[in-house]
This record gives C-alpha cells, structure tokens and sequence, in this order.
C-alpha cells in the first residue's frame, strides 16, 4: 500500500472513532438529562453539604462535617444534628419524581410566590463538581388532593409532587437535632469505668480492636469479662438514642437522680452518661450524655450495667490456656490424685509407672474449657454457709495449676434436683454458680479415666499389614494408598475402602484390659491377630483369642508387643462386641465386592 494511501485509511479511522466516542457520551448524556427531568431533583445524597429546611415551626439549618457522615446544626442552635434522619431525608428527595407539568397556572396562582414549605439543598455537580444550591419550594393543592404543587426556584418550571413529599420537608429542630446519647467514639474505648452508689467496677481491654475484655473490682484480682455481654453492652452504648429530650428542665438534678447519678459510665476518662432515676413503670431512665442533654432513655441501652458486679465476669471456670496447665489435682472422697506435664506427656505424680492416656486428658481439658456457669448464686461464700451448698471436703474438687503457680478450678456443691441444677463454687473468685446437671459429664472424672489400659494405643495409625489366622485359613489385610486389598481362602485379592478397615483398627484399638493373669502357652488360640508396620517382616503385636466366658462374656487374649513380655488379658464383653461387628462388617463387605468382580 501507498504511503498516502494508509495515511487517509489511519485518519479515516481517528474520524469514525471520534465520531462514535461523541455520539456516546451524546447517548448519555441524553438519558441523564431524561432521568434528570423525571427526578424533582437530581443530585448525590453523599455530595451534598447543606440542607436548609424551613416549615411550620421556622427554619432549620444543617451542614455536613468534614464530608464525613455526620452532620451539625447551625440554627437555631449550634448543636449535633440527627444524620439517620437527613440522610434518609436526602434518600427519599433523590428518588422523588414530578408528576405532571403545570405550564398554565402562575406562581401566584399556585401558593407558591408565598411557599408553605421550603428545602434548600447545596451540593457538588457528580460529573463537573460544580457547587450548586437549588430551592424546593412547596405552595398549594390542586383539585387532586393526594398532590401538591411545587418547582425548583432556580428553574421556575411548576410540577406537581406527592402530598408525602410535602410532609416529609416539615422538619423542625427537634425532628433534626441528634438523639445520640452516648459519644459516637465509645465504641472504641479501652476503658470503660461503672460508677454505682453501691460499688464500682472497671472493664478493659488492650486496645480498641480487642474483645477480650477484663473486670476489675477493688480487692479482687482481673478476670476476663463476660464476651457475649460484653459484646451486647458495646452495641447497646453504641445504639443508644433518647426517647425524649428535655430543653428546659426546671426540676433539681438531685430530684432527678443525677446528682450524684444513679449509675455513671466513664469512658477513658471521660464522662460519657449519667443515669438517673427509673420514670414510673416504664422500662425507662432519666439520662444526661456528655454534652449536658437530659432526657428519657429506653432502659434497655443500660439495664445490664446495674447488673452485680461479678455477674460480668466469664462463667467459665478456667482461663488457664490448655497449654500452660503443668498439673491437674483431683480429689473425691477418699480418692486423690495428681497428673502432672512431663516432657513425654502427662503422668501421675503418686504412680510414674502407671500409664496416662494422654487423649483421655486432652478431652478432660477441652471440657473444663466448655463447662461453665449458668447463673450466679453468690459473689462470695461464707464459711458458715459451704455446708449448706454442699461444699465439703470429700465432694468434688478439682485444681489446675500453671507454671507459675496460679490455680484455677471448681468444688462441687448440692445439687438442686428440682432444677436440675449442680452449685459449683469457683477457687480463684470465690463465687458461686449454678451448673446445668447435665453438663457434669464434661469435667467429672475418675483416676481409672486417665489411666491407659488399651491394649496397644496407636495400633490404628500403626498397622499397614494384618493377617488373621482361623481354623478355616489366613486371611491378609494389606494397606494401599488408595484402599485396603483383602485375600481370604479361597477368594481373590479385592479393594474395601478405608472407612472399613479403620472401623475394625479403632475398634481393636479401643478395647481395654479389664485384668492381668498369668499367660499359658500350652493353650492353642482358637484365632490369632498379627500386625505388621510396613516394611516389617515381624509383627509389632500378636493377639490370640484364647476362651470366652460362659458368665460374663468376656474374652481372654493372649497378647505379645514389641518389647514386652507375653501376657494374658481379659476384655470387656461389650467391647470386643464392638471388635467383632466391624470384623463380621469388613469381611461381609470383601466377600460381596469378590463376588462383584466375579461377575
């Protein structure tokens, strides 16, 4: 192609792109103007700065703050206006619509050369931010009384709007003036003070973005606070709005029971609310905020805050983290013991040589971490009264101790039967719970709980090759990365899956050793368990049944694990039960998968 041939083509194609590009924004700008003239008037509720309302009770002025979402009130007085309000205002003014057009009435015929309501808003221009101020001004109602006449002054074009439009510009200074009672920054304060006439308490966390809280009362040492109420009293200060202002109070305060208040909340440092008197049987307070405002405040912004002081404390009964637990004390009854951390885990401190069950003590701990109070019975106990809530020395007790010598625990007391409810006393405070029954389970333990008396713990995760030896032939289990392949007498090798297999090794795994006796080797097994870790010619455990029980069921397994002498064991019926369901399951489920692949 030509030199000048390819420059006309380029410039061709700069014209019909230029030429596209204007007719777009031509189209746009089209449909903002239609939509524009559709809307009584169309502006940005979060671009606009000023509002000035003016309606049956006089002018109102507000401005917005810093363009922010706060909003202050210039007149009639200089104080915090309501932005909920005005920005709903602003909202419901974007998406008004003109009804009909009035090109054959004047103003004067209308109302509006004297408008009985007017809004006055100043906002930027989205597209060119241009700052612009249009006046609505409302005058009378036509024939059709669901309407209103109205235009933008600054336009003159006269247009009809909804009588609910013409309402909702009737504000005066108390439908903007804000109801906060409570400083919008409390939500992220770090202290919070609770003055009673009675006593005082303290809640605080280590920085704003915190939610774990303390409480400190005087004499007693912090405790972590309440999470679930600590989260409702934030949100409840943080919603905190008055019911009813009152602009010209002439009764004393000290009648009015704010001075001094009944309760008072500071907030770092600072006097956030004061609280007075209950009015009548109303769920209602007399309250004065920070900036002087009295007025009445639904109670339940503040109730919980006349709650006893330890009620806001946690209800659990150890704070210690699991992993700072270096000893557990027990005692029942005569029966005492302790379990103390050791590099290898846990063990008992009076009996080295009897095994721990270390899962049986993690489970222990994950339930004193769960079990906790219902309802507060008493802030103290005195010593007089321990009998009377079943607080003796041989009820249940149980102590966790730190690294650093600090105890946690609980006591149990009576049990209140006809509500179902445990009185549990708590060692570090000295208060007293009351403990859903039910919930004893999660913390109630025996020495016998703790000891290991697995046959061989770990055999599950272990064993990757098994073989069972009966009257009838072996059977072969072998471990594969997908599955289990299964070989018994007379069939071909077939795949279960995993699930099967494991519930027969838990199964196996979890039986206990009811007691020891004297192994004999002269008696033949009637069937034989060998398990194999992989790439091992010699199994790590051999278990032989030798006889069952005709009375108890019980089984006795003659038993050989690497390292360990040979010995006899007896096994709860009920768990070898268990032993024997998943086996009779995982053959039945190999025989019906070689049939399958039979056919």
């Amino acid at each position: 192609m030509k030199p000048w041939r390819a420059a006309i083509a380029a410039l061709a194609a700069v014209i019909l792109l230029s030429v596209y590009l204007w007719d777009l924004r031509r189209t746009e700008t089209s449909a903002i103007l239609a939509m524009q003239q559709d809307r009584v008037l169309f502006m940005v509720p979060g671009l606009v700065s000023e509002v000035a309302f003016h309606g049956d009770e006089g002018p109102v002025h507000v401005v917005r703050v810093d363009e922010s979402d706060k909003w202050q009130m210039t007149s009639p007085s200089e104080i915090a206006a309501n932005e909920i309000i005005i920005e709903s205002y602003l909202e419901n003014l974007r998406g008004a619509r003109r009804h009909a057009l009035v090109d054959h009435r004047t103003a004067e015929e209308v109302g509006l050369d004297n408008p009985r309501r007017t809004v006055s808003v100043t906002f930027a221009d989205e597209r060119t931010g241009e700052v612009r101020t249009r006046t609505l001004e409302f005058g009378s109602q036509p024939d059709e009384l669901s309407k209103v006449y109205a235009w933008i002054r600054e336009e003159g074009t006269i247009f009809t709007v909804s009588d609910w439009l013409y309402r909702q510009a009737n504000k005066s200074f108390q439908d903007l003036r804000s109801t906060v009672a409570v400083p919008a920054d409390i939500t992220s304060a770090t202290r919070l003070d609770i003055y009673l006439r009675r006593n005082s308490y303290t809640l605080s966390r280590p920085d704003s973005s915190s939610m774990e809280w303390m409480l400190t009362e005087e004499d007693r040492d912090p405790i972590p606070a309440d999470r679930g109420m600590m989260d409702r009293l934030m949100a409840n200060l943080g919603n905190a709005r008055f019911f009813r202002i009152h602009d010209d109070v002439t009764t004393p305060t000290a009648q009015l029971g704010l001075a001094p208040p009944t309760l008072e909340i500071v907030a770092d440092d600072e006097t956030a609310l004061s609280i007075g008197n209950r009015i009548g049987e109303l769920e209602q307070f007399i309250a004065k905020s920070a900036d002087g405002t009295i007025g009445d405040l639904p109670g339940s912004h503040v109730i919980d805050l006349f709650r006893s002081p330890a009620e806001w404390g946690t209800k659990r009964f150890s704070w210690i983290p699991r992993s700072e637990i270096t000893e557990i004390h027990s005692v029942l009854g005569n029966t005492r013991f302790t379990l103390k951390r050791g590099d290898d885990g846990w063990f008992f401190r009076e009996m080295p040589g009897v095994p721990v069950r270390q899962e049986a003590v993690t489970q222990f701990l994950e339930g004193v971490e769960s079990f906790r109070g219902s309802q507060l019975l008493s802030a103290t106990v005195a010593e007089e009264d321990r009998l009377r809530h079943g607080l003796h020395d041989e009820s249940y007790k149980i102590r966790l101790v730190d690294g650093d010598g600090n105890e946690h625990g609980f006591h149990f007391g009576r049990i209140d039967t006809r509500e179902a409810m445990t009185h549990v006393y708590r060692i570090q405070d000295g208060t007293l719970w009351s403990v859903p029954s039910r919930t004893q389970g999660l913390v109630y333990r025996y020495r016998s709980d703790f000891e290991e008396r697995r046959v061989l713990p770990g055999l599950a995760s272990r064993a990757d090759h098994i073989e069972i030896i009966t009257p009838h032939g072996k059977m072969s289990f072998q471990r594969t990365p997908a599955a289990w392949r299964v070989t018994m007498p007379g069939e071909r090798p077939t795949l279960v899956p995993p699930s099967m297999m494991l519930d027969f090794l838990d199964a196996f795994e979890d039986m206990e050793i009811q007691a020891e006796m004297i192994a004999n080797d002269q008696i033949p097994p009637e069937i034989t368990f060998h398990f194999y870790e992989q790439d091992m010619d010699e199994p790590f455990l051999t278990a032989g049944v030798l006889m069952r029980s005709q009375s108890t069921g019980n089984t006795i397994l003659r038993v050989k694990s690497d390292g360990e002498p040979v010995r006899a064991v007896e096994i709860n019926a009920e768990q070898v039960g268990f032993m024997d369901d998943s086996l009779t399951k995982l053959l039945v489920g190999a025989k019906a998968r070689a049939e399958q692949d039979r056919q």
